[in-house]
């Protein structure tokens, strides 16, 4: 079984979110709060009815809801007694398979209205609690949030008969590496994780093990003599036998008394990022079966490019033909495992990268040490060359407004040669996007090169560059717009003329861009580059 189409509304950061799914991975990236987790949380939640690792009948609160929606509600309130209360629905369209016999989740019950496989989680307020709603907003003042105690759910399928866990056609395991857990909590998740790779037989076998061995506990010799202590030393506060034992009862299972060892260190002693790496594998490896949804996030949390390196060749190797999810920061997760799969999260509104032309996404699948997700996340970013050409435009920028340009959220990044396909990927997000770029001595090649950025009057791409042939790069037009006097102060040189010094700057090109860049005497920086940052 694999999601086709993920519908929320209402919950959490999401009022309303429409989302094709890939069949295969699926890789979700975004600025902090636009919902990458939460979008794995409500895909997990339809599946298992499990927030929060508890499940939903004890999990309904306010904070799950949408707080657009939520204050709208409160404000309609004020005035109107019979404002409508909100719901959460959450629906997943599956795929046909044709190897399964899924009629029973067949139907037209969704928004949609399509005759479509699929489920959903609708979460609303339960009519039996009317009379003590109409107590609750007596006073519509008093009302700071929707009465989630009163909210009940309703899980079924798009046929909509009712669900039950053994009715879903798939499972579905998240895990969030970036949650701090501790103790007894963090074993207790990664128990859960190690159970999905033991059959059955070998569960039992472990309780049973387990069992027996908590039951010889009373039979040492050292446990005898303290319980004949105690016997003897409780007569005044009892007339029944007290002794210390190790509970049997079913409460009590290995799960919360037994723990992991890596090299005879307990696993919650271990490093954060080996205990994300070991858990990860873990649930991949636990679900090797198909019809398995498996969601991570950020699973690089905590670890060196190596190691991160080896993990997102195991998750990619590893997953078989179950659908997978993941969120990351890293551009190094999103260029290897799919860019073609990666999806832009921005609360409601998201943009899929699959539309970009298969050479681009071979170049950055070759290539990825490139920060893909610096532009993919930023609101304006100026292309450059090299560090040279980043050093003077940061130069300019704060020569203007006395601030460096990531103050105002303005990233400048140095991408070489392969402006191109970084600008496929702008094109395709309509990014606000600079190019500042060397003529190379060849303006009517460069102007056809980008033509169809030249052209397009509306685009949100601009090309810069100097006009001057004979200008051909960076140093040279720094030379022709400065006296040679200043340049030489700045950069400790004696160059009797400008072509000597434009050769100097050309062969120490970093060493003197630093020297621009930390100089306190005014200079002036080239046209083509003012212009760039006269529009930010």
């Amino acid at each position: 079984m694999k999601i086709q189409r993920v519908l929320i509304k209402n919950y959490k950061v999401f009022k309303e979110l429409d989302l094709p799914i890939n069949s295969d991975i699926n890789i979700i990236v975004g600025n902090n709060e636009a919902g990458k987790t939460t979008l794995l949380e409500a895909i997990h939640l339809a599946l298992s009815l499990q927030i929060n690792y508890q499940s939903l009948r004890f999990g309904i609160s306010p904070y799950l809801f949408n707080k657009e929606v939520v204050d709208s509600y409160i404000a309609q309130l004020q005035t109107n007694s019979n404002a409508p209360l909100p719901e959460i629905l959450i629906e997943l369209y599956f795929a046909k398979d044709e190897n399964q016999d899924l009629n029973r989740l067949r139907g037209n019950n969704n928004t949609k209205n399509e005759d479509r496989l699929g489920l959903f989680l609708r979460i609303f307020f339960d009519n039996q609690y009317s009379r003590q709603y109409k107590e609750y907003i007596k006073d519509p003042s008093k009302v700071k949030t929707i009465p989630a105690e009163f909210y009940t759910y309703d899980w079924s399928s798009f046929a909509n008969n009712p669900l039950t866990i053994t009715k879903i056609p798939c499972q579905s395991t998240f895990l969030n590496c970036t949650e701090s857990r501790y103790n007894n909590t963090q074993d207790k998740h990664l128990y859960e994780i190690l159970s999905t790779s033991l059959s059955r037989e070998e569960t039992a076998q472990l309780n049973l093990t387990y069992r027996t061995l908590k039951e010889s506990f009373s039979t040492e010799d050292a446990i005898k003599k303290i319980n004949e202590t105690l016997q003897s030393s409780s007569s005044d506060i009892t007339d029944k036998n007290l002794s210390v034992s190790v509970d049997i009862s079913n409460k009590s299972t290995w799960e919360t008394n037994l723990t992991f060892y890596l090299n005879d260190i307990p696993f919650k002693n271990i490093g954060k990022g080996e205990q994300n790496a070991i858990k990860t594998k873990l649930v991949v490896q636990g679900c090797k079966e198909e019809n398995h949804i498996i969601l991570l996030e950020e699973p690089e949390t905590n670890l060196s490019f190596s190691n991160m390196n080896k993990l997102v060749h195991h998750i990619a190797s590893n997953c078989n033909s179950n659908q997978l999810f993941i969120s990351t920061h890293s551009s190094f997760i999103m260029n290897t495992v799919g860019l073609k799969n990666t999806i832009l999260l921005n609360k409601d509104n998201a943009v899929t990268m699959s539309d970009l032309p298969e050479e681009t996404i071979d170049f950055f699948r070759k290539l990825p040490g490139f920060d893909t997700l610096r532009l993919v996340l930023s609101n304006t970013i100026i292309l450059v060359e090299g560090p040279s050409d980043e050093l003077i435009v940061k130069k300019a920028y704060m020569q203007k407004y006395h601030m460096q340009p990531l103050d105002k959220g303005i990233d400048i990044m140095s991408v070489g040669l392969a402006f191109k396909r970084f600008l496929e990927i702008a094109k395709l997000l309509k990014k606000t996007v600079f190019v500042i770029t060397d003529n190379d001595g060849n303006v009517d090649g460069l102007q056809k090169k980008y033509q169809e950025y030249l052209d397009e009057k509306n685009s949100t791409i601009k090309i810069c560059y100097h006009k001057n042939p004979h200008n051909n790069t960076l140093e040279p037009c720094i030379v022709d717009c400065n006296e040679l006097s200043t340049l030489n102060k700045i950069l400790n040189r004696k160059e009797q003329t400008k072509a000597e010094l434009a050769k100097y700057m050309q062969m120490n090109k970093t060493k003197c861009a630093l020297s621009l860049f930390d100089t306190d005497i005014p200079f002036v920086i080239p046209d083509y580059i003012q212009e760039v940052v006269n529009e930010l």
